[in-house]
């Protein structure tokens, strides 16, 4: 949906469900506060597992406070890191697609601002981690306890054990150094690290790849409609007559010469007693009627006229899809920039009704423009078509396609090279 619909339609369609968010959490807590709404978006992990639970019947205990102190927010916050990445990368993509389209969606609005409401909770972590860093305290420190009174005790010194030198060995102080960097406060575990690190490649792998498959598909139009059809000739008669015979019908394969119509015609029979029209013609029987044939190889595909019906002079009684003329008819409704992507050649992937695919070439169009859109009538060839004439691929067998157009986008090289990497390796 994008933003050509009237606010009073949105704002009941969509503020109306979140305006009654914000309403219930204000009237709870007795005042508006954004980071418990913030807080809500975020727990959607603490939900999943929670659902994934109680669906499984799994009882998981659980504390109210935590017990690992001094840990980096990082270790507990890694699903919303990962989410974080890939709703930026996404939003790069919508904001991209939206200003190609030259319309801004609500999609792209609410993925953006979902992407700052985690990059908030991204960034408030981020803080508490450098607050442990330097030592700094989370929350306000207590209280300090009154003194308490201790009754006076008497010390009597002993004779102890030495004290030892104090020891200078960098092979005894490198261990402590690193087990020191090992406890500092606010670092994540190696765990966690890796954790992340093979997260994020699979979300810049999966959103790379989302981002292909996007910049194939705006190149890419679906049709409307679509047929295969094939040249026509058409049969008529100079004289008119009654039709006393009819040889063929509707699906019927003829070949050149092939008997077609019987015209009984009493102008003809004039002209030929007259000696206008020679009876030595084929064509011509003895008793004056004209014998209709075929004029190319091909199938009947509409018979006009049949037996005993009256063919009034250079009308077509019959119609013959030519052999060896197929070609796919198609229907597409492109946007204004759509079909200015379109090419004289322009490649088309035809599929069957048995879900084969072939492939043509744009040779003609014809456009019409209806409420800001183009409604283009294609011709498209393919020497599948004609190599495969006959049975399933025949004039009249409907078809989809799919328009393939002009890629003028920031990612059309890196496409094609991995479209020509794929083929060296032979993965298409």
């Amino acid at each position: 949906m994008n933003l050509s619909i009237t606010v009073m339609t949105w704002f009941l369609y969509y503020a109306g469900f979140y305006l009654m968010q914000v309403l219930l959490a204000w009237y709870t807590l007795g005042s508006f506060r954004w980071e418990t709404l913030t807080l809500a978006t975020v727990s959607f992990p603490i939900y999943t597992k929670a659902f994934v639970n109680a669906f499984t019947g799994r009882d998981v205990g659980w504390q109210s406070t935590g017990t690992a102190k001094g840990h980096s927010p990082y270790n507990f916050i890694i699903p919303q890191i990962l989410f974080f990445l890939f709703l930026s990368l996404t939003s790069a993509v919508a904001i991209w697609r939206d200003m190609d389209n030259g319309v801004l969606t609500l999609a792209t609005a609410w993925n953006i601002t979902n992407t700052l409401i985690l990059g908030a909770f991204v960034w408030t972590a981020s803080r508490e981690a450098r607050a442990l860093r330097r030592g700094k305290p989370l929350s306000p420190s207590p209280l300090p306890e009154a003194p308490v009174k201790v009754a006076p005790r008497t010390i009597v010194a002993r004779p102890g054990a030495p004290t030892p030198d104090p020891i200078d060995d960098d092979e005894v102080a490198l261990p402590r150094r690193r087990a020191a960097r090992r406890k500092e406060p606010g670092a994540m575990t190696w765990a966690n690290r890796f954790k992340l690190l093979v997260g994020i490649i699979a979300v810049l792998v999966i959103a790379a790849a989302a981002t292909l498959l996007f910049n194939q598909r705006r190149t890419e139009v679906a049709s409307t409609s679509g047929e295969i059809s094939a040249a026509e000739l058409a049969v008529g008669t100079d004289y008119g007559g009654l039709v006393t015979e009819a040889y063929v019908s509707k699906g019927d394969t003829v070949a050149p010469g092939d008997e077609l119509f019987l015209v009984s015609s009493l102008r003809l029979e004039q002209d030929v007693s007259t000696g206008a029209v020679s009876a030595a013609d084929a064509s011509i029987q003895s008793d004056g009627s004209l014998l209709v044939r075929a004029g190319a190889e091909g199938t009947v595909a509409e018979v006009a006229v049949g037996k005993g019906s009256y063919a009034a002079p250079g009308t077509v009684i019959a119609t013959i899809d030519q052999a060896n003329t197929l070609y796919a008819d198609l229907e597409f409704v492109l946007t204004p920039r759509d079909f200015g992507l379109v090419e004289q050649g322009a490649t088309v992937d035809l599929r069957l009704p048995d879900e084969r695919t072939l492939t043509g070439t744009v040779s003609d169009m014809s456009v019409e423009t209806i409420d800001g859109t183009a409604h283009v009538t294609m011709r498209v060839d393919s020497d599948a078509l004609v190599a495969e004439d006959g049975g399933l691929i025949q004039a009249g067998t409907p078809l989809n396609a799919t328009l393939h157009l002009r890629d003028d986008g920031p990612l059309a090289g890196v496409e094609d090279a991995l479209r020509d990497l794929s083929e060296r390796i032979g993965l298409s």
